[in-house]
């Protein structure tokens, strides 16, 4: 996410050096940044579905009630994904606008491929990450975090069951994948940071 951070930082500032050098060199005109953007969460949603597939394919041959119960994690997970990013959507940033809101599906993809890779290896494990004062994610994402908790069985956890504190854990980690998008006054120049700006 860091890298993805600078990155958008990175375009901001070239495309401020091109415009003040006045390099007769053509530059990466917005619409193709926004395009490069929306390719790269559309890989990032092939690679989660790949992440998945392993083991919804083994649970639909060998245990078809659980097989369901993760079809509907998933389609939870891409529901509360497509409401947050419509939520980010409705923040101006300008022409960087459909960058930013391709991110927003790219860190939640992300997160997702990751998470979808740990419990195919039976090691589902959640980080110990501090709880946010403010969160963005946890009124879209409550009933994954709830259900992927209590879903989940305990041979695809690290320790063999869900922490005590699973669902807050699972929160912090959602909060944590999308901190690209929201303000902090220590990151000045992220062109994404659209939560929590000062009004």
């Amino acid at each position: 996410m860091l890298v993805r951070n600078i990155v958008v930082l990175g375009i901001a500032l070239s495309a401020s050096a091109w415009s003040v050098s006045g390099n007769c060199a053509a530059a990466p005109d917005q619409a193709s940044i926004n395009r490069e953007a929306a390719q790269g969460s559309a890989a990032d949603r092939k690679a989660m579905i790949q992440a998945l597939e392993p083991r919804l394919q083994r649970l639909k041959a060998t245990d078809p009630v659980q097989y369901q119960l993760e079809m509907a994690l998933q389609k939870e997970f891409n529901s509360a994904t497509t409401a947050l990013c419509k939520e980010y959507a409705g923040i101006d940033h300008g022409s960087s606008t459909d960058l930013c809101v391709s991110l927003c599906h790219q860190y939640l993809y992300s997160y997702r491929t990751t998470q979808a890779r740990q419990i195919d290896a039976s090691a589902l494990d959640l980080k110990r990450l501090p709880t946010p004062k403010a969160s963005y994610s946890q009124s879209y994402f409550h009933g994954f975090a709830s259900h992927l908790c209590s879903g989940m069985p305990p041979g695809v956890w690290k320790h063999r069951s869900a922490p005590k504190d699973c669902a807050q854990a699972v929160g912090n980690e959602i909060e944590h994948a999308i901190a690209g998008l929201i303000y902090d006054p220590r990151h000045e120049g992220n062109v994404c940071a659209g939560f929590g700006l000062p009004q």
